[in-house]
């Protein structure tokens, strides 16, 4: 099993304790050396998924490789800064209009789906009224900057 698999089936809530154990061995059998991958590949399948979940959390926290809820919100600090750069910010609000649809609905990205749906209702003629969408997604990212919100347990909400 790869690791977008195994974050797939976490954050579905589906993950079982061999499913982390497939995991393990799959890393281990791939090269990589880690006291954390070894003590999940020694649980057996009815192991508590929680002690396990321990492992993996502080396994993922030294990988090279960023996990997805990090490189999501990476993505999302560069729209952000698009937008409080005046850097193609009505590109940037559909961009996070689509993570929001795509992720489900996390609070702190329902604004940017209300913002692209009023973006996309406007005509040529509404000048005014787009000016104040720019000030209201520039004063959302400003807000959102302060904001430290997409976690494993915060972004994918049931």
């Amino acid at each position: 099993m790869d690791y977008k698999m195994l974050w797939f089936k976490i954050n579905h809530k589906i993950v079982t304790a061999q499913d982390y154990i497939d995991w393990a061995l799959v890393e281990i059998n791939n090269g990589k050396q880690a006291v954390e991958l070894y003590a999940i590949a020694s649980y057996t399948s009815s192991a508590c998924t929680e002690l396990i979940q321990k492992a993996f959390d502080s396994y993922s926290k030294c990988m090279p490789e960023p996990s997805p809820f990090a490189q999501l919100a990476s993505y999302i600090d560069g729209q952000i800064k698009d937008i409080q750069q005046d850097d193609g910010w009505e590109q940037a609000v559909q961009q996070l209009k689509k993570v929001w649809l795509h992720y489900g609905q996390p609070s702190p990205l329902a604004i940017w789906y209300e913002l692209a749906t009023m973006l996309t209702e406007l005509t040529t003629q509404d000048i005014l009224e787009k000016e104040q969408i720019y000030q209201r997604a520039f004063e959302e990212a400003y807000a959102y900057r302060s904001l430290y919100c997409f976690t494993r347990s915060t972004l994918w909400k049931s």
